[in-house]
């Protein structure tokens, strides 16, 4: 563990140990994480159930495959995937 000064507003100087800095550190990033996680939850949940499909006019339904997330139609099998 590793001591280094930090000055003080009064003028003196107080010792930090580079833990509580690193401590410090992850908890700021944990914070920024959870931040991330709300937002890209809050643009998931503006995805629409059903919508109706471009080649057919039916209702295709929300789907995912592994890492894909997209729409399918069943009356006409036709896929319409999402990217971002």
């Amino acid at each position: 563990m590793e001591l280094t000064t930090s000055p003080s507003p009064n003028g003196s100087s107080s010792y930090i140990t580079r833990s509580d800095a690193q401590l410090t550190m992850s908890k700021r990033l944990v914070q920024q994480l959870e931040k991330a996680k709300e937002e890209h939850a809050r643009k998931v949940t503006n995805i629409e159930q059903e919508i109706e499909c471009p080649r057919c006019h039916d209702v295709m339904t929300l789907h995912s495959e592994f890492d894909r997330l997209g729409y399918f139609c069943e009356e006409c099998d036709f896929s319409l995937y999402l990217y971002h």
